[in-house]
């Protein structure tokens, strides 16, 4: 296993670093509940076809949240499974299952048919994916 400390290796670790961020650009921007739920309606008016316009505001938003605790039950899953000690796997499993707590209550309280609530939940889901990604420094 190489590491990324040197000189030839930084094409090596560039390349990894990309290959292990698209898959979350890929989560966030196709994610149901991203921001076109406050904006259906400029969405049906433009004629994009979006979850939110496809499904409703509601069932996307739901649809959005079961997706994003299904994430955070795969990296609990990995962490328990790929942390090199006890302390990492605990960090990683305590951390990825008080962050899908705080999604869940957090939703339970959003009135989707307001935008200033619906977008402020969005921030707040950005908030949780920047405290996963500290998290993973936690995987070896």
């Amino acid at each position: 296993m190489s590491s990324c400390w040197g000189a030839l290796d930084i094409f090596q670790c560039t390349t990894a670093l990309q290959r292990s961020l698209i898959p979350s650009e890929r989560v966030i921007q196709q994610s149901p509940d991203s921001p076109d739920i406050q904006d259906t309606e400029g969405d049906r008016e433009n004629r994009i076809h979006t979850f939110s316009t496809e499904l409703g505001r509601e069932k996307a938003f739901i649809l959005g949240i079961k997706v994003l605790l299904v994430e955070y039950g795969i990296a609990i899953v990995v962490g328990a499974s790929s942390a090199s000690t006890l302390f990492s796997k605990f960090v990683s499993v305590a951390g990825h299952c008080l962050l899908a707590l705080a999604l869940w209550f957090r939703s339970r309280s959003v009135d989707v048919k307001n935008n200033s609530s619906a977008i402020s939940f969005y921030m707040f889901i950005w908030k949780l994916f920047y405290a996963g990604n500290v998290l993973m420094l936690f995987y070896r």
